[in-house]
């Protein structure tokens, strides 16, 4: 996985198929999309030291909400 600084806020989560997008309000964390069904881990690991508040899902597809049950 790729993270890229789109806005001092925000960070673009690139995986091999698809995207999330991950916002930060002080130590409160965003994401918008999960990836696939094994992405959990990697962003886990890119939350840093925020802690994940809210998942938001844009709809149903494996490529977009695939992690949200382990997240």
């Amino acid at each position: 996985m790729d993270v890229v600084a789109v806005l001092p806020r925000l960070r673009m989560l690139l995986f091999p198929v698809g995207a999330a997008y991950l916002w930060r309000d002080g130590r409160e964390l965003t994401l918008i999309d999960t990836g696939t069904a094994d992405r959990a881990r990697e962003i886990e690991n890119a939350l840093g030291d925020g802690e994940l508040r809210r998942i938001g899902i844009t709809h149903g597809h494996e490529d977009h909400a695939g992690s949200a049950a382990e997240l």
